[in-house]
């Protein structure tokens, strides 16, 4: 960004992107937090933060099984959002 000029200024900055899957939806939302705000950033903490939640009505026997597919596609939107770099700093 090249905007705010003073960057002391920024008190955070998200992005969000929403998915959307065959019976699910993916929100994914990621940027500087702060833990402060809406004080300025004193300390740079970036977050990824993924979910996932179902569009159609389930059966309680099936929760287990759309929780592992949630899980199973929130760890492929991580693996391909991050740099070889954290992962590498990860162990992956």
């Amino acid at each position: 960004m090249n905007f705010p000029r003073e960057k002391g200024e920024i008190s955070r900055a998200m992005n969000l992107l929403e998915l959307t899957r065959e019976g699910y939806n993916v929100r994914f939302q990621s940027g500087l937090w702060n833990r402060d705000w809406p004080n300025p950033v004193a300390k740079r903490e970036f977050i990824l933060d993924y979910a996932c939640h179902s569009t159609e009505e389930c059966e309680i026997k099936s929760v287990i099984e759309l929780a592992r597919k949630f899980h199973t596609e929130i760890e492929l939107l991580f693996n391909d959002s991050i740099l070889k770099n954290l992962k590498t700093r990860l162990g992956s």
